[in-house]
């Protein structure tokens, strides 16, 4: 069962929770990847888990139509939402905490108190929102995708929509917001990426990568530069503020994980479906160091560097979740620190096998998932299309 869902840690930097197809939220220790405790979604886990601001609860979306809320400390759940179909889209939390958004394939983006698990409002588009939100700074806005082509602005304490840019093709990825709240960037399935203005969604320019843009845009701290890969197997760095193209790095396949930086935002670590994790430098795009997941491959997982940096954790489309230790890599090679198989026992591995299991999903939770997420949404847009 594929890891698809991005990695997401706890305030303290010592847990760190993933979804998997498998049907479960795993939390486990991020020094060492033995198991805390597990939540049974009751379908497959496409959605990244997000913690809430006081570190108390983890929430999460599930093939069951589900938006779950989980206590952080014992694994069980707080509440649930229901919606109208699968919730693959991830959540993201108003900044002061009280309201849950997230989208789902029922074309709607729900906003949802975080205390109770009762809808505030549903906003409903034309097709289904698999991209997931991004809130304004100052909470008054909240951004999202659609597969009907549109990305929407709207007011959070109405649910109405401010304003809806168009493209001639499907929004996958996922928007960001500067931190001055004055610029929303988002990839579109046309091939570009887009910076818009924020208050009222007009244009300010867009960069061509290729092929299609499924991987959600990542920024630095400071919002002066933002990191994107493509279809096309390229990695660019674009300059806010003028749009202008720092460097690109070539990946041998397709990228549509968004990438992660390292604390210090030194290095950027990007999967590529060519089956290497890179590690490359912020500055100038030069490779640090690459590892090969032999047959697999990170597909949607946006990996995640721990709180001193040590390590970097990442899921694969093979079952996988790994943890690798960014201290001792060389430019082509890299090592784990632990490497753990939840379920089994633990076994030693020589250096010339392939070490980037540090945790996997176990054989005996592997379930029939209920929907086939993939080809759900297939069906879905080919229906769209032909209207």
């Amino acid at each position: 069962m594929q890891v698809f869902s991005s990695p997401e840690l706890s305030g303290d930097g010592k847990t760190v929770y993933f979804g998997s197809y498998s049907g479960y939220l795993y939390a486990v220790h991020s020094n060492n990847g033995t198991e805390r405790w597990k939540f049974d979604c009751g379908d497959v886990v496409q959605s990244s888990p997000k913690v809430s601001n006081d570190d108390k609860v983890v929430f999460v979306g599930s093939g069951n139509r589900n938006l779950h809320a989980i206590e952080t400390n014992n694994g069980k759940e707080v509440w649930s939402y229901r919606t109208g179909d699968m919730v693959a889209s991830s959540p993201a939390i108003s900044p002061n905490g009280e309201v849950v958004y997230v989208g789902s394939y029922d074309k709607h983006l729900h906003a949802v108190w975080a205390k109770t698990g009762q809808r505030k409002w549903k906003f409903k588009a034309q097709h289904m929102v698999e991209s997931s939100p991004a809130t304004s700074p100052d909470g008054t806005m909240v951004f999202v995708g659609s597969a009907d082509r549109h990305l929407y602005a709207i007011n959070t304490q109405t649910g109405g929509a401010i304003w809806t840019f168009r493209r001639a093709s499907i929004f996958e990825s996922s928007p960001v917001v500067t931190p001055d709240g004055k610029t929303v960037i988002v990839g579109n399935n046309d091939g570009f990426l887009y910076a818009l203005n924020a208050t009222s969604g007009s244009q300010i320019w867009k960069v061509d990568t290729s092929d299609m843009v499924y991987c959600s845009p990542k920024l630095t701290a400071d919002g002066k530069v933002v990191f994107v890969g493509s279809n096309s197997g390229l990695v660019f760095a674009v300059e806010v503020q003028t749009g202008a193209v720092k460097w690109k790095f070539e990946t041998e396949s397709v990228v549509t994980a968004k990438p992660g930086l390292s604390p210090d935002e030194k290095t950027l670590y990007v999967g590529s479906y060519d089956q290497f994790f890179y590690a490359l430098h912020v500055d100038s795009g030069i490779e640090k160091w690459r590892y090969k997941f032999g047959q697999e491959k990170v597909a949607n997982s946006s990996p995640r560097a721990s709180l001193d940096g040590k390590l970097v954790f990442v899921g694969t489309d093979q079952s996988h979740f790994n943890a690798l230790n960014t201290e001792s890599n060389i430019k082509g090679s890299c090592t784990v620190k632990k490497s753990f198989a939840a379920g089994y026992e633990v076994e030693t591995r020589s250096e010339d096998e392939d070490t980037s299991s540090w945790a996997q999903v176990p054989k005996k939770d592997k379930k029939e998932a209920t929907k086939e997420p993939e080809k759900q949404k297939e069906k879905a847009l080919k229906d769209y299309n032909q209207l």
